[in-house]
């Protein structure tokens, strides 16, 4: 027969420690959002002052800290798009649209974007 007692003092422990593990990891989330937030405010400051490359640069490193932010993908997709790199730009326009909430005003004019990118790539090899 078993202690009773030292089972629920076990159990107790290992519940504490599921808690701690996931307070801890919850905390890192936290953190790299703050982190990936930084480098996206970053980044709007570089597209504003027409410094584009480096803009991108710090939207991607955004976007490795946190991938399924919408506002990031919509962005780099943005000025992909205005660099011309439509395939890329519709690559992230279709990433918006999978992590963007059902009520984002934006879906429609993304949806009209990857349309209108499709038919200026299909120009191209006409």
């Amino acid at each position: 027969m078993t202690d009773t007692k030292s089972d629920d003092r076990a159990d107790q422990e290992a519940l504490k420690q599921r808690q701690y593990r996931v307070i801890q990891e919850t905390a890192e989330v936290e953190k790299q959002r703050t982190k990936a937030e930084e480098y996206y405010i970053k980044a709007v400051g570089l597209y504003e002052r027409g410094e584009i490359d480096e803009a991108i640069t710090f939207i991607r490193s955004a976007l490795s800290l946190h991938h399924t932010n919408p506002k990031y993908h919509y962005n780099l997709a943005y000025i992909y798009s205005l660099k011309g790199l439509y395939e890329i730009a519709i690559n992230h326009y279709r990433l918006f649209l999978k992590y963007a909430p059902p009520d984002e005003p934006d879906l429609v004019l993304v949806k009209a974007r990857i349309q209108q990118f499709d038919r200026e790539i299909k120009k191209k090899f006409l």
